[in-house]
Formats: C-alpha cells, structure tokens, sequence
C-alpha cells in the first residue's frame, strides 16, 4: 500500500521518483488515515497524508528503515525460497 500511494503522490511509475515520496506519505505531516483507498483519495486530490497502514503503523527513520518491524531474509537456493533468519526491529 505505501509503495502505491507514493507513486501516486509521485506521479510517476519510476522507483528514482516515487521513493522520495515514501516517508512524506509513511511520516506525514499530514491528516492520518488507515484505509488505503481513501488514503489514494486524498493523495489524487493533493491532501498530505500520514498513512498509518492496515496493520500498524508505516513510520520510517530518516534513511527509509521501517520503525517497528522486524525484517526476514531469505534465499533462493535450487530454485526455492528458503528462510535463512529474522531480524528483530
């Protein structure tokens, strides 16, 4: 979901454009709102948004780690995906 709402608030399919969007969207300044469709809403009508996710929240330090979320790491290896560890936020 955050990953669609900075394209749209980027207005650009293109990863060297919609990533700079990803912590306005995710911090804020801007109304929060957890559900993504009106979240799309407000973005398209160029409303600031602090999206707070489905789940949780979706904050980021300023180099763009999630805050909060621990992180899997996995391989793949003869062509099947295989969990190596967990990183704990």
């Amino acid at each position: 979901a955050i990953t669609a709402l900075a394209m749209e608030k980027a207005k650009s399919p293109m990863a060297v454009d919609w990533s700079k969007q990803i912590i306005p969207v995710g911090n804020g300044p801007g109304q929060e709102v957890d559900d993504v469709v009106e979240a799309l809403k407000l973005v398209r009508a160029g409303t600031a948004i602090n999206f707070q996710g489905a789940g949780s929240t979706c904050d980021f330090t300023p180099n763009g780690d999630q805050l909060g979320r621990g992180m899997g790491q996995w391989i793949i290896r003869n062509g099947k995906s295989v969990f190596v560890e967990y990183a704990k936020p």
